[in-house]
């Protein structure tokens, strides 16, 4: 266990001083050698994600997938991801190249997404602290989409429907879910004010507290024939701690308090808006295990709106303050996830050693 801690603090660790000429602050100089760093940090996560063995809650899951595919035992998976498997299947260890290509397809638009935005140092430091490198390793399928439809958000600042709907397509391919990021092409309309999306999170935290979502999808749930066995399950909360909750809520509320800060541009306006939207979402459904799931569209973006605030702050005691808030407690969820093994990524193996 100690060297899994290890592994994953020497990556975090080597990623964050590589990319200190990438600090907020500092404007992304297309320096040769900047780049070579930019890339080194993105290749060794790949290495590390592709190199693993049995990491990741539905990892040995995948894998039997890959061989139910390829002895052609009928399996309800995407197109997409089912082509993949088929594409590896004379392979030996095939499923080792599926989940190669899987992430590197995932990191490499998250990465492009950061780079874009022009916060990539506070961009992999939250990406590392917030999990979703963890994530991804274990959700194989909807960690495809989740990059895409961040990098698809251009699409919606300069109205291009059908490349909007060409990437959340894509993402079809992959997970059915992503067919729910369809509507968030108008999330433009959306024009609340501070007090408004306090309210907002207020009203959906009351309503985590109650029954009435899993009541309400139960009774749904049974009048379809397809996910009539969903109305068995017992619907618990998918958040096991409440001290997350805690955390998720007091972050929301600060980024809330300076989203002026945040809405300089219309491209941010459309993350803060998706974020705030998504986490009300999270926090609705989080009575409900496999509706919880949608939150992993929104969560991941804390790597995005973060830093975009740490960035347009003046320097100054008040920039300070805010920045060391988010990081102690991305920190906290660093450390939470290492020590509980959220999403199964303790201990590191490697099918090398």
């Amino acid at each position: 266990m100690i060297s899994s801690y290890l592994v994953y603090h020497f990556v975090f660790i080597v990623s964050i001083v590589l990319l200190l000429p990438f600090r907020i602050g500092k404007a992304i100089s297309l320096n040769r050698a900047i780049d070579v760093r930019y890339f080194g940090v993105f290749l060794t996560v790949i290495l590390l994600c592709s190199l693993r063995y049995n990491v990741g809650t539905d990892y040995i899951m995948y894998e039997n997938v890959f061989y139910k595919i390829n002895k052609d035992i009928p399996t309800l998976m995407e197109y997409g991801y089912y082509s993949l498997n088929k594409l590896f299947g004379s392979f030996t260890n095939g499923y080792l190249y599926v989940f190669a290509v899987s992430a590197i397809v995932t990191h490499f638009f998250f990465f492009k997404v950061l780079y874009r935005e022009s916060i990539i140092f506070w961009g992999v430091f939250f990406f590392f602290t917030f999990g979703f490198l963890f994530i991804a390793n274990n959700i194989i399928r909807q960690a495809i989409v989740i990059p895409l439809f961040y990098w698809a958000v251009k699409f919606i600042e300069e109205k291009k429907l059908f490349k909007y709907l060409l990437f959340i397509a894509i993402g079809f391919l992959f997970h059915r879910s992503a067919l729910f990021l369809i509507p968030f092409y108008w999330i433009d309309k959306i024009k609340f004010g501070k007090i408004t999306w306090i309210v907002f999170l207020i009203i959906s935290t009351v309503i985590s507290f109650t029954s009435i979502v899993p009541i309400f999808i139960e009774k749904v749930v049974m009048l379809i024939p397809k996910y009539g066995a969903y109305a068995s399950r017992n619907f618990e909360s998918a958040i096991s701690s409440g001290a997350t909750n805690i955390l998720y809520a007091l972050m929301y509320i600060v980024i809330v308090l300076y989203m002026d800060k945040v809405t300089k541009k219309r491209r941010h306006l459309l993350y803060l808006n998706i974020f705030l939207v998504g986490i009300n979402l999270s926090f609705i459904f989080m009575t409900v295990d496999f509706l919880y799931r949608i939150s992993y569209y929104f969560i991941p973006m804390f790597s995005i709106i973060i830093p975009l605030l740490i960035r347009e702050l003046k320097v100054g005691l008040n920039k300070s303050i805010i920045t060391m808030f988010f990081v102690l407690i991305s920190l906290v969820f660093w450390f939470k996830t290492l020590i509980f093994n959220d999403h199964g990524c303790v201990p590191y193996q490697s099918f090398l050693f």
